[in-house]
This record gives C-alpha cells, sequence and structure tokens, in this order.
C-alpha cells in the first residue's frame, strides 16, 4: 500500500507476539517506507499501544497486527491502515486504524473500534475476537473503501461461537 502517495508501495508488517516494556504479546505494527531502490528501515514507523499517538493501552494479549488490511478508507488517494487487535478488550477485541496522508500514516484522525463503538452490531464479549480478520474494498461503490471485520467467536441469540462479520463504511471521516 502507498501510505505517503509518492507511487511507490510501502511495507506494513504486524508482529502480534511483540512484547512490549515487558507486556507479553501486546504486538507492534512496522511501516517501512518503499523507495525506488526497494523497502527500507530508513524512517520506519513502529505502531504499538504504549506509543505516543496511538489509542488504547498496550495490554498483555492484545495482540495488535494480527491482521492488516490497507484500503483508502477516506478516498483522498492515501492507504489508509487498519490493525486487527483480538485480543484488546481481554479478548472482546478492537481495530485501529490510521490514516494516509503526504508523510505517511499519521494519528490525525486515527480510530479504535469495537463492539462497544456505535453503529457496530453485537455486543463486545470476552472471547469474540473483534478483528481477528479483515478485509478492505469499496462494497457499496460510493468511491470509498469499507472494512469488513471478523468476529469469530461472537455469539448470536443461543447460538454459541458462531461468529459474525461487521461491516464499517467508509467515508471523508475515515470510517464510520
Amino acid at each position: 500500500a502507498d501510505f505517503d502517495g509518492d507511487g511507490i508501495g510501502d511495507l506494513a508488517v504486524g508482529t502480534p507476539g511483540e512484547d512490549i516494556g515487558g507486556i507479553v504479546d501486546a504486538g507492534l505494527v512496522q511501516i517501512l517506507p518503499g523507495t525506488v531502490w526497494g523497502v527500507t528501515s530508513s524512517g520506519e514507523l513502529s505502531l504499538h499501544q504504549n506509543a505516543t499517538g496511538v489509542l488504547g493501552v498496550a495490554e498483555a494479549g492484545d495482540l495488535l497486527g494480527y491482521d492488516l488490511e490497507a484500503g483508502d478508507f477516506n478516498a483522498d488517494g492515501y492507504a489508509d491502515l487498519a490493525m486487527g487487535a483480538p485480543g484488546d478488550y481481554g479478548g472482546a477485541g478492537a481495530v485501529q486504524v490510521f490514516l494516509g496522508g503526504p508523510i505517511g500514516l499519521t494519528n490525525v484522525g486515527s480510530q479504535i473500534w469495537s463492539q462497544d463503538s456505535l453503529g457496530v452490531d453485537g455486543v463486545a464479549e470476552v472471547g469474540d475476537q473483534f478483528g481477528f480478520s479483515l478485509s478492505a474494498g469499496d462494497f457499496d461503490a460510493d468511491g470509498y473503501d469499507d472494512l469488513a471485520v471478523g468476529v469469530p467467536y461472537e455469539n448470536i441469540s443461543v447460538f454459541v461461537n458462531c461468529g459474525m462479520v461487521n461491516i464499517l463504511e467508509g467515508c471523508s471521516c475515515g470510517l464510520s
């Protein structure tokens, strides 16, 4: 995905088992810029929930970066990044979203989504693992990429662990 709009793809690498300051399996996502010579560690960006500007707090077992998905959620011509953290909130799960721009990914306008977020179906329950799987595309043909969020262990009525998929719709503000 091209997070900075320079016409060269950048690389996002999730390491969900990364320990952050002694916090086991908190997770980390590294962004490596692309250059005409290939991917470089110069200008690397490391995102974790104890980093400045990243929403949430790193906790053991969050698994940030378990799944990653790029899409242009606000249709500004820059790729944005959704980062699954299925172990966040005690295993209920969450998704962090950073928007791309001229300097790459930024925390300006960043979002965190869970089943406790307004408009998201289901109820956040320990073990649901919201954000376990992610997929982006313009599902409603409105010009904004949308994000499908897998919740593999969601209980629906009397059906245990049957799972569900939530669709977060793209808009000028990112996802809604």
